[in-house]
C-alpha cells in the first residue's frame, strides 16, 4: 500500500485506484524504453562488428595489374561527360564541351 502528501507538512493520504494505474503504467513505459534502448545498442554494436570485418577482409585483397596486357596511356578529351551508373550501367547523360 503506497501513501502520498502533497506537502512536507500535510498528512499521509491513500494512493487512488486511477494514480496506482497511472503510475504503474509510467514504469512500464520506462521499462520498454529501456529494454529498446539496449536492443538498439546491441544491434549498433553488431553492425559495427560487421563494419569492422568487412574492412580487414578488404585489405586481405590485392590488386595486381596484368602484365599480359598492354600498358595503358592517358587520353585527354576536351568533352565532360556524365555518366549514369544507377542501373549499373554505363550511358552517357549528356556531354559539354569543356570551357
Amino acid at each position: 500500500m503506497f501513501q502520498i502528501r502533497k506537502s512536507a507538512d500535510a498528512e499521509y493520504d491513500t494512493l487512488t485506484q486511477s494514480a496506482t494505474k497511472k503510475g504503474k503504467k509510467d514504469a512500464q513505459g520506462l521499462e520498454k524504453k529501456r529494454l529498446k534502448a539496449e536492443e538498439e545498442e546491441e544491434e549498433a554494436r553488431e553492425r559495427q562488428e560487421r563494419c569492422e570485418k568487412r574492412l580487414e577482409e578488404s585489405r586481405k585483397v590485392v590488386l595486381v595489374e596484368d602484365a599480359s596486357l598492354p600498358t595503358l596511356t592517358k587520353v585527354s578529351s576536351n568533352l565532360d561527360f556524365v555518366v549514369d551508373v544507377s542501373r549499373g550501367s554505363e550511358r552517357v547523360c549528356a556531354c559539354s564541351p569543356r570551357l
